[in-house]
């Protein structure tokens, strides 16, 4: 999945699905849980364009050759991604930084969304359990 010549992945497996959506990767995934009552994150990539959750195998067979043959998958994906991850805070970086901090809150810079700069302007401090 780490590859930059990745095209599409089919898999019945959730966690390369995700990581794929995550990476702006198109992904079709196809198992026993798609359907109405599949697990929310999965319906929420599919409703954001992220992934295609799909159940029969000849649908598999008929999107994948159509997202293969579109040259502008890459682009589409990415933007989707992008977009998908504007209003996420980057929890690897909020991490790291509690963990720099030795878990004094009060000592993290404000959190940013992905590929944002962080702000300068400084912001009420939220502390933990004394609020």
């Amino acid at each position: 999945m780490h590859s930059p010549k990745r095209r599409l992945l089919i898999a019945d497996t959730q966690t390369m699905v995700t990581e794929a959506a995550l990476l702006g990767t198109p992904a079709i995934r196809s198992n026993s849980f798609v359907g109405e009552s599949d697990m929310g994150n999965f319906l929420e990539l599919e409703d954001e364009g992220l992934i295609h959750n799909v159940a029969r195998f000849d649908d598999v067979l008929d999107l994948s050759t159509t997202l293969l043959r579109d040259e502008t998958v890459d682009e589409t994906w990415q933007r989707r991604r992008n977009a998908y991850l504007a209003d996420k805070v980057n929890l690897t970086e909020l991490i790291v930084d509690a963990a720099v901090a030795h878990g004094d809150v009060g000592a993290l810079e404000d959190l940013h969304q992905f590929d944002s700069p962080r702000r300068s302007e400084s912001k009420p401090q939220i502390g933990v359990g004394g609020d």
